[in-house]
């Protein structure tokens, strides 16, 4: 089993806040400057959005300058609701949904391999509700599912960033927001769905399964119709054996977004 990709080759940090909490953002960009090497052509954007509309046509700006400029990470600074999504400065919300199929355009084109850092309330509800036969929305998000407070953002987000761009150490950034930002890989989310699959139809258990299938779908048939036991094994078996080949294929090509995946079907046997 390999490990989880992502890239940064440039980093837009988006914000819609009030003028009294501008502040945290100023000291965001300026850290994160701080700690990119200078030699790593690496650049940090800072957007303001006042609206719906700003964010929406800038999220699809940043998608269409993706194929140019290679993979952003994009960091989140806003106000939000765990029920209405971002909250905008000018009183309009972005829902969690509109938001996750925005992203989803942009990891598409960087072949699965963005990581957002949302840093605004409740963000993690933005994983909901699942939707595994479309893109994923990022390769790895960082966010909280709770309130936090902007102490929070500059103790644990920073910290995020030293070990991410100064030291190079993922691992020890991944657990350096914990426990008030969480991670989320959809990857891994994949990973559990399909060997939930395989494993319903592998083994011992999977012996259960598809004699279960097998006496269901022949009760099924019209009576004219008639396969033999040992014939409609075969056609399952055949089916299990090219699991890579058909479903894992299709998954891969869309969820995935056409990026090899960080299992192989070795790691989904029992």
């Amino acid at each position: 089993m390999s490990v989880l990709t992502t890239k940064v080759d440039r980093v837009i940090v988006i914000h819609s806040l009030p003028e009294q909490d501008i502040g945290v953002v100023r000291r965001s960009v300026e850290h994160l400057k701080s700690v990119i090497k200078p030699d790593s052509a690496i650049f940090v954007h800072e957007h303001k959005v006042r609206s719906v509309e700003e964010l929406r046509t800038l999220l699809q700006k940043i998608d269409a300058e993706t194929r140019l400029y290679g993979t952003p990470l994009i960091h989140l600074e806003m106000h939000a609701s765990k029920d209405r999504g971002l909250l905008l400065v000018n009183g309009e919300s972005m829902g969690w949904l509109e938001l996750s199929k925005c992203l989803s355009c942009i990891n598409r084109h960087t072949e699965n391999t963005m990581t957002v850092v949302a840093c605004a309330c409740f963000s993690m509800e933005v994983i909901y509700p699942p939707r595994m036969r479309e893109p994923a929305p990022f390769a790895q998000l960082v966010a909280p599912r709770k309130e936090i407070t902007n102490d929070v953002v500059e103790s644990k987000i920073f910290r995020f960033y030293d070990c991410m761009f100064r030291e190079g150490n993922t691992d020890e950034a991944m657990k350096s927001v914990q426990p008030e930002f969480e991670l989320f890989f959809p990857e891994r989310v994949l990973f559990n769905i399909v060997r939930e699959v395989v494993w319903r139809y592998t083994g011992n258990k999977g012996k259960e399964n598809r004699e279960r299938i097998l006496t269901e779908f022949l009760q099924s048939l019209p009576s004219e119709y008639h396969i033999e036991k040992r014939d409609f094994r075969k056609i399952v078996r055949e089916y299990k054996d090219n699991f890579e080949k058909g479903d894992l294929d299709d998954l891969i090509g869309i969820f995935m977004c056409g990026r090899d995946p960080f299992f192989t079907t070795n790691d989904l046997k029992m």
